[in-house]
Formats: C-alpha cells, structure tokens, sequence
C-alpha cells in the first residue's frame, strides 16, 4: 500500500528524477485525501483503498487522463 518513488527509480536504473511528475500528481490525489506521502514515499491509508488504482495511475507513464467534456445534454 505504499512505493518508495526513489527507490523504484534506483531498483529500475532511472534517473532519481525521472518520476518528478508522479510525485506532483501524488500531491494533487494528497489534497483529495487518497494518499499520504512522506518524502518520496506514497502511501494510500486503509480508508482509501478504493482508490488504488488512481493514485497507482500517476506512476504509469503511458497513462494519459481523459479530456475534461461535458454530457451530450449540454
């Protein structure tokens, strides 16, 4: 339940910095109570389990978030 992001990166062979970006959408998800991050670690706290998926999604590079849109109705 929880990622050492500089870790990863050492354990992957990648820049230490090469995640920068995951960190910064992990501080958005932070704000809306879906995780925890202490350093470069993220953690989701039991309470937000549900959400796992989202915030493991700012670690996926080949993730792109849809399009804000609006219904067809407006």
């Amino acid at each position: 339940m929880e990622v050492d992001v500089d870790g990863l990166c050492r354990e992957m062979g990648a820049a230490p910095d090469s995640l920068a970006d995951a960190l910064e959408t992990a501080r958005f998800l932070q704000s809306a109570g879906l995780c925890r991050i202490a350093g470069s670690t993220i953690q989701v706290p039991p309470d937000a389990r549900l959400f796992l998926r989202t915030v493991a999604q700012c670690l996926d590079g080949r993730y792109k978030p849809a399009p804000r849109r609006h219904a067809k109705a407006v």
